[in-house]
């Protein structure tokens, strides 16, 4: 079985990396004999590339493979949403070979290449790329694992590095959090105006007011930290995002 270290390895990697750009995919213990995981989905936006002279593509899946985690045992495996949808409903009476062979993944790719490049070809329709990791019809494995996924959108700052399903929180963040801390700040001026006339009748509901109002600030705060740092190089901080969620 798989150990409990690496296994919590993967565990937080996907945790705070599902929904970036960039996932980092690192395992470094004893992997099962057909065994095949889901690692991630992104949303593509199906929008063409601005380079005339590039091949037609609508999105890309570039897949980094350090040297040491060249295996050709291990296959990073896509799924289109049509062929997800098929494999996903019978996943476990599906074995690991059935899950890894054409047509049930429209790509797949071993670990055997320092990079390989895959084009989203559908254009302006956006759809979901799945993405497993399988290592079928071998004997127990213990060799480490060190690949990144990353997936590229055609556009600018606000729509290369971030998940069509995502797309829009950023631009809207970036208005509101300046508009609530404004507002803050005019409640902060009438609660000092409130504090030098002495109205003790109003302080109590000014204070839950006011917590209110500072929770909301900080959550949009780390939702707007996350969501940057995502723009920015495609990681962001899933951490802070769930943060904010529950504040």
């Amino acid at each position: 079985m798989m150990n409990v270290a690496s296994f919590l390895v993967l565990i937080c990697c996907l945790v705070f990396c599902t929904n970036a750009l960039v996932v980092p995919v690192q395992f470094n213990g004893d992997w099962p004999k057909n065994d095949w995981m889901y690692v991630v989905r992104f949303c593509y936006t199906g929008t063409p590339s601005s380079n005339t002279n590039a091949n037609a593509n609508y999105g890309q899946f570039i897949l980094d493979v350090l040297p040491d985690s060249q295996r050709h045992a291990v296959h990073i495996l896509i799924y289109n949403q049509s062929s997800w949808d098929t494999v996903s409903h019978h996943r476990k009476k599906n074995s690991c070979s059935r899950m890894s062979l054409a047509p049930a993944a429209t790509h797949i790719l071993p670990l055997i290449n320092n990079k390989s490049t895959v084009y989203y070809t559908q254009p302006n329709t956006p759809s979901f790329w799945y993405v497993g990791i399988s290592m079928c019809n071998t004997s127990t494995y213990n060799k480490p694992i060190d690949v990144t996924l990353t997936f590229l959108n055609n556009g600018g700052f606000f729509t290369r590095q971030i998940s069509f399903t995502n797309q829009g929180i950023l631009q809207s963040l970036l208005i509101l959090f300046p508009a609530i801390a404004l507002l803050t700040l005019i409640h902060f001026v009438i609660l000092l105006s409130s504090l030098l006339k002495n109205r003790k009748r109003q302080m109590i509901i000014a204070k839950i007011l006011t917590l209110n109002l500072l929770l909301f600030l900080i959550a949009l705060l780390l939702k707007l930290v996350h969501y940057l740092k995502m723009a920015y190089d495609g990681y962001g901080v899933l951490g802070l995002e769930t943060i904010g969620t529950v504040l």
